[in-house]
């Protein structure tokens, strides 16, 4: 038996970052919205146990690696062959090491139906901060560090705003813990977390010049702008696919640059079982 999910990509709309508490941790507050811009994660069940990623150098130790080691603690799996198809660019705060191993729990979840969601939950979030809204997706309120999730509605039909995005990342990466510190070192005090406008990020004041430049670039078309969790990735939001492709040919062919749309919390938990 084969089980099949997308790992789809994450866009932070909004991040809002707090003053680092005792162990260096920083609070924020993100409106999380899935894209379909996604690794694939396949699991054969019953063949000789490993995990595999192609299209991507990834270390032994990872996210997938990690979440199935915890997840074993508490399941009885049968032998596991964990394939990962990477498309998602790294050091692009798009979350794809957090969705690939959401999804591998998911499937796990799909073998084993009887394991309790809240076990699974804190599973995802000991891999890390933004796991465990990997295991739903959608759009999602982000508060805590991350894991306390609030469901938005999903874009639609009778949901007055856009659902297609124009998604830059230009020809660097972002690493995670240095962006937090560079935030660190560059703003003695944070403000108190709120709600803000599409587009805000805290980061947006240290990432690199060139994300900024794409930012700005995407702003005096008109559209809401911003960087996506620590960068490196851009989002424009579009009223329209359309207008998304339109955006799309102005830009610096020498970026990666894909048109996305909304995907939401139905088909981001979606798993296929195909027979062998």
């Amino acid at each position: 038996m084969i089980l099949t999910t997308e790992a789809y990509a994450k866009l932070n709309l909004t991040l809002r970052i707090g003053a680092p508490d005792h162990r260096r941790y920083h609070p924020i507050r993100s409106i999380f919205q899935t894209v379909d811009w996604s690794d694939s994660v396949n699991v054969e069940v019953g063949g000789p146990a490993g995990v595999e990623f192609l299209g991507a150098d990834i270390p032994a130790e990872n996210t997938v690696t990690k979440a199935l080691r915890l997840v074993s603690e508490i399941a009885p799996l049968a032998p596991l062959r964990v394939t990962v198809t990477k498309r998602i660019p790294a050091e692009s705060g798009l979350g794809g090491g957090s969705s690939d191993a959401a999804a591998l729990l998911r499937i796990v979840q799909r073998l084993h139906p009887g394991l309790p969601p809240a076990e699974l939950a804190g599973i995802a979030a000991a891999v890390g901060a933004d796991v465990p809204f990997f295991l739903t997706g959608g759009r999602a309120l982000a508060e805590g560090y991350g894991e306390r999730l609030t469901p938005l509605p999903d874009p639609g039909p009778s949901w007055s705003g856009p659902a297609w995005f124009v998604v830059i990342r230009p020809p660097v990466g972002c690493g995670t813990v240095a962006m937090y510190q560079a935030l660190d070192a560059a703003r003695p005090h944070a403000e108190p977390l709120a709600d803000a406008p599409i587009g805000t990020n805290d980061f947006e004041s240290v990432a690199p010049a060139v994300c900024r430049a794409v930012i700005q670039t995407l702003r005096r078309q008109g559209i809401p702008a911003g960087l996506s969790g620590s960068g490196s990735a851009v989002f424009g939001v579009c009223d329209s696919e359309s207008q998304a492709h339109a955006i799309a040919q102005t830009l610096d062919p020498g970026h990666l640059i894909r048109v996305a749309q909304s995907i939401p919390a139905d088909l981001s938990r979606a798993v296929s079982v195909r027979l062998i």
